[in-house]
């Protein structure tokens, strides 16, 4: 990828980098070039117009949920860490989950995406605070400038936002823990059947279409949610989470 992007840089900087790709590797294919896998024709394709919207996901050993989801309850699961690198430099973003999304592509291939509120992370002191014990603090007040809002949802680790009681419109960053679930997406009537399996710990969770096996052994985390965390975002109509977004 890194070479086909040079040579994109070199010579086709008229062309937009997507169709450029396409044709690219239309071309190589044709030429039995070994590089040109199955799995780039079907990423320079692109996704199908329509993308598939969830509530919940499990990714990496974590269960999510939107902070739209969450509503007034006492549980808290979208918080988000991603761990990036900035000048250099490594740099952890905090954020809040607010939409997930799945890009549907040719043979089944699939990538799910995580769109969330970003917290200020460029600004130490005022966006962010670590204390001598490497306790990090983030202000929920600030926002991150960003265009890009969406992460792949591998990229993702989960955290715990807890308000801070002496500082105003700061709370601390708790890490959460990877070991109590096994990802993957099922069906709505698939998570129906499952559900009666669960404990009532998981009886409200109607939106949450992920569950998979029957023998897990369930710990859940009382976090207080921290007040404030987003602002509250206008959202559309509310749909049925299996509804296509055209």
């Amino acid at each position: 990828m890194i070479i086909l992007n040079s040579e994109y840089e070199q010579n086709n900087r008229n062309m937009n980098f997507d169709d450029w790709f396409f044709h690219r590797i239309v071309h190589m294919r044709k030429k039995k070039n070994s590089h040109a896998s199955s799995g780039l024709y079907s990423l320079a394709r692109g996704p199908f117009d329509g993308v598939q919207r969830f509530k919940g996901y499990e990714i990496n050993g974590f269960r999510f949920h939107t902070k739209q989801l969450e509503g007034n309850r006492v549980k808290q699961n979208s918080g988000v860490l991603v761990r990036g690198i900035m000048n250099g430099q490594n740099i952890d973003y905090y954020g809040v989950l607010t939409e997930i999304v799945e890009l549907q592509y040719l043979e089944g291939k699939r990538i799910v995406l995580f769109k969330c509120d970003w917290m200020d992370v460029d600004h130490i002191g005022k966006g962010v605070k670590i204390d001598k014990h490497g306790v990090v603090s983030v202000n929920t007040n600030r926002k991150l400038a960003t265009n890009e809002p969406f992460v792949l949802a591998s990229q993702v680790e989960q955290v715990f936002y807890v308000k801070d009681n002496l500082h105003p419109n700061w709370s601390i960053v708790l890490n959460g823990h990877s070991t109590y679930f096994t990802g993957g997406v099922v069906s709505e009537e698939t998570f129906q059947q499952d559900a009666q399996n669960f404990s009532c710990t998981f009886e409200e969770d109607e939106d949450f279409i992920n569950w998979r096996g029957n023998d897990l052994d369930v710990i859940s985390t009382d976090v207080t949610l921290a007040d404030n965390i987003i602002e509250d975002i206008e959202s559309d109509p509310e749909t049925d989470d299996e509804d296509l977004l055209l």
